[in-house]
C-alpha cells in the first residue's frame, strides 16, 4: 500500500517520519516529571500527542483534551471526566462505585437513558459546579491516585484556553493556574501516578508572562519539538516519491529542502504530493524546474492561502497592541533577499513607536523590542540566520507574505 499524504489531518503513528526517538525520549521524561511540549502551528505537535495516545507505554492510560474552545474551569472538569469515561469506562465506573457522588448519580442516569452524555448529566445534577470546580477536580484526581492507574493527561492548546478564560473572568485564570500548580506539585512528580503534558501552538510562556503569571508554570520541563533538518526533508521527499512510483532527477529533493526553508510539515506534505501529481499526469521525470513551478502554484492556491492567512491574522489575536508592529517587521523581512539585520529591525520598531507618539524610556523601548523579537522567533515566524541577521523561517511563508502583504 502506498504511503499516504496527510494534508491538514493528524498523521497516524505508523506514518510519522523521524519522531520515534523523540517520542521515546518523551516517555522517559514523563516517567519522572511533567512536560510542556512547545511547537509552532502545523509542525506535527498534535501528531506526536496522538502517537502517545494510541501507542501508550504499558500500564499507562492516556487522556487527550484539546482545550482550545474551553473557557472556564467547570467545563475543563467536565471535559476531563468525559475523556476518562470514553478511554476507559470500566476503570471510570470503578472509581465512583463507592460512596455517594454526583458522578455516580450521573452514571446511573445515563444508563437509564435519562441523559445522552456524561457531561450533560453531571452538569444537570451538580448545580454548584461553577463555584465548586476546584473541589470536584480534587476529588477526581484524588480518587485516581488511590488506584493502580498511571494516567497521562495531555492538554493541547492550553494557551488558547487561558486567553479565553481571561476574557470571561480574569480572576479565574489565576485561580485555575494556582490549582493546577498545586496538583502538579503535591505529591511530588516522582511519586505521583498522574502526569501532565501541556502543549500549544502559541508561546505558552509569553502568554503567561503577559498575564503576570509566569511563576504558575515554572515546574514542568520545557521540551521543543525538533524541526526537520534538510537531510530529513530530502529523505521524506525521496521516500514518498519513490513509493508513488515517480521518476525524478537527483536535485529534486535538495531543491524542495532549499525552497522550504525551515520546513512546516503541512507544506512539506503538500509540495511532495503536488510533485507526485505532476508525474502521474505527465509521466516525465521530475526536475528542479517542476519544484519551482509547484512552489509558485502552491503559494497562489486557494487552499494554501487559507492556511497561510492564519499566520497573518493570528498576530492580531495574540499580539495585542504590538500586532501592527509585528506585521510591519515581517513585511520588511519578507522583502529582503536573504534576511535583515536586527539593527535595521530595531530602527523600524523605533520609527513605528515614534509615529504612535509612544515616547518610552530607551530601556523600555529596547526591552519591548527584544520581547517582540522573541515572540516572533518562538512562534516560528522568524529565525536567526547568523551574525544577528533574521529571515522568515519558512520559504513558502516568506513568498506568500511578500506577495500579498509586503
Amino acid at each position: 500500500m502506498k504511503k499516504q499524504f496527510y494534508i491538514g489531518q493528524v498523521v497516524e503513528p505508523e506514518d510519522l517520519f523521524f519522531r520515534a526517538e523523540f517520542i521515546a525520549e518523551l516517555w522517559e521524561k514523563l516517567e519522572r516529571q511533567h512536560v510542556i511540549l512547545t511547537a509552532p502551528r502545523r509542525t506535527g505537535k498534535t501528531s506526536v500527542m496522538t502517537a502517545l495516545l494510541k501507542n501508550p507505554q504499558s500500564e499507562w492510560l492516556v487522556l487527550y483534551l484539546n482545550v482550545q474552545d474551553t473557557s472556564n474551569p467547570a467545563d475543563f472538569y467536565l471535559r476531563l471526566l468525559d475523556e476518562f469515561n470514553t478511554r476507559n469506562p470500566t476503570a471510570f465506573k470503578q472509581l465512583f462505585t463507592q460512596g455517594k457522588s454526583f458522578i455516580k448519580e450521573a452514571i446511573n442516569t445515563i444508563e437509564s437513558v435519562e441523559f445522552s452524555s456524561l457531561k450533560v448529566a453531571v452538569r444537570e445534577r451538580d448545580t454548584h459546579l461553577e463555584n465548586q470546580w476546584r473541589n470536584r477536580l480534587d476529588e477526581l484526581l484524588g480518587r485516581i491516585r488511590k488506584t493502580d492507574l498511571h494516567v497521562l493527561v495531555i492538554l493541547d492548546e492550553l494557551p488558547d484556553m487561558l486567553l479565553a478564560m481571561k476574557r470571561n473572568d480574569p480572576t479565574r485564570v489565576k485561580d485555575f493556574l494556582g490549582w493546577f500548580r498545586d496538583q502538579r506539585q503535591a505529591p511530588t512528580p516522582a511519586d505521583d501516578p498522574i502526569r501532565w503534558m501541556i502543549g500549544g501552538s502559541i508561546n505558552l510562556m509569553a502568554t503567561l508572562d503577559s498575564m503576570g503569571l509566569l511563576d504558575r508554570m515554572n515546574d514542568p520541563e520545557v521540551v521543543s519539538l525538533p524541526v526537520f533538518s534538510d537531510k530529513e526533508v530530502m529523505e521524506f521527499v525521496t521516500v514518498m516519491l519513490e513509493d508513488h512510483g515517480c521518476e525524478f532527477s537527483t536535485d529534486v529533493p535538495e531543491e524542495v529542502a532549499k525552497q522550504l526553508g525551515q520546513p512546516i510539515p503541512y507544506f512539506m506534505q503538500m509540495i511532495t504530493q503536488e510533485l507526485s501529481r505532476i508525474w502521474a499526469k505527465t509521466k516525465q521525470p521530475l526536475t528542479g524546474t517542476d519544484v519551482s513551478a509547484v512552489f509558485t502554484n502552491v503559494v497562489a492556491s486557494p487552499e494554501a492561502r487559507d492556511k497561510f492567512q492564519h499566520y497573518y491574522s493570528r498576530i492580531a489575536h495574540y499580539y495585542g497592541e504590538t500586532a501592527h508592529i509585528a506585521h510591519a517587521l515581517l513585511d520588511r523581512v519578507s522583502l529582503s533577499k536573504s534576511g535583515i539585520s536586527r539593527r535595521m529591525l530595531q530602527q523600524k520598531y523605533d520609527e513605528l513607536q515614534h509615529i504612535a507618539n509612544e515616547q518610552l524610556p530607551l530601556y523600555d523601548t529596547k526591552k519591548n523590542f527584544n520581547e517582540l523579537m522573541l515572540h516572533l522567533e518562538n512562534d516560528f515566524y522568524i529565525v536567526e540566520t547568523g551574525d544577528d541577521y533574521y529571515d522568515i523561517s519558512s520559504g513558502l511563508l516568506k513568498t506568500w507574505w511578500r506577495k500579498y502583504y509586503a
